[in-house]
Parts: structure tokens; sequence; C-alpha cells
């Protein structure tokens, strides 16, 4: 058994290594909430209609919005379900979507990211200031999940380190399981990939 007297030195140190690897670049997905209303059958639905939109709105971390969109959308999985390809959203895209809103502060409650049309700011990559992000996967004017998520990357959004969060962002927008599913509530359509 560990004394007092060792453990809190023991801690100490382990608190004075923790700021050399946590905010340098690693991305955080948190605060994800997935609404009770939840289900895979309404991204199934729309990628049978031939592609799933994605809004993006806010302030970029790029320098060149064409750019920045394709590797957004390339980050985003493929695998949920048979043949899902992602698109940029327009103003009339209202029914499934995900919503990508970029800046320094979270637009909260998540109902409101269904709200924002597609509208990109860009500004310089820096490699100190942190992308933050709020998403949601939307269906009409209601979020059935949403999360926040952040990550430094000097390369800006085209990055590696924001191609990872964005990734891990859809990943948690989109679960493949929701707390209380069994075989009888679960959509029947499986994972087609890795």
């Amino acid at each position: 058994m560990i004394s007092k007297k060792k453990l809190i030195p023991a801690l100490a140190a382990a608190l004075l290594l923790l700021p050399s690897c946590a905010p340098s670049g690693m991305s955080r997905v948190s605060q994800t909430d997935i609404s009770s209303a939840y289900t895979r059958t309404d991204l199934s639905v729309a990628a049978a209609r031939g592609s799933v939109p994605v809004i993006f709105s806010g302030t970029i971390p790029a320098t060149d919005q064409s750019k920045a969109e394709a590797a957004l959308l390339a980050a985003l999985p493929r695998y949920y379900v048979a043949g899902l390809t992602w698109r940029p959203a327009t103003a009339n895209d209202v029914g499934t979507r995900l919503v990508f809103a970029f800046g320094a502060e979270p637009i909260f409650p998540p109902d409101r990211l269904c709200g924002l049309a597609p509208r990109l700011t860009l500004t310089p990559p820096s490699a100190s200031t942190p992308i933050q992000v709020a998403a949601a996967y939307c269906r009409g004017p209601s979020a059935l999940s949403s999360t926040v998520g952040d990550v430094i990357d000097p390369a800006g959004i085209t990055g590696e380190r924001a191609a990872s969060l964005i990734g891990g962002m859809a990943n948690a927008l989109l679960p493949l399981h929701t707390p209380g599913d069994d075989d009888f509530r679960r959509p029947l359509f499986l994972r087609t990939g890795s």
C-alpha cells in the first residue's frame, strides 16, 4: 500500500508532465449528446438519395475556401451505410444533414446549429490558436445529436490534426449504437466497413 507521503509527490510529478502532452495538438471531442429520437435510418435514406448535405459555417483557419471544404468533406467517414457520400449543403437543404460551426464561441442550444446557413469566413492558420467547432446531426430544425471539439493545427483546417478532429466529431454524432438499443429497436442495416 502506498503511503500519503509517497502518493502526493507522485501525483504532483504526474501533473507537471501533463501540459507537455495535452493541448499541443491533440484533438478533443467533448460534450456529446444523443437525442432519444436519434436513429441512423435518416442517414441511410439520405445516402440512398445520392449524398448527405453538410453545412459548414463560421470562421475557419484556411487560405482557400474550396480546398478547405474539400478537406472537411474528405475527413468525414463513409462506412456507416452503403453508398454514403457527403456534399456541401445549399440553403435549400433542410432535411437530414450535418452542421459544423467554427469559431471561438460554440453555439448552444444545439437546435440553433440546425438553423445555420452555409457561410464560411477565412482567417490565416495559427500555430497557437485552437480550431474550435460545434457540430450537430440535424433532421429539420431538431438536433438528433450534438458535440463540440477543438484542436491546435498549424496547417489550419486542411491539416491532419484538424481532419482527425472532424472525423472524430462525425463519429461522435453518428454512433453505431445508442444506450438502450436492442435488436428490436436497432435500424435494419449494418455497418459496411471497418
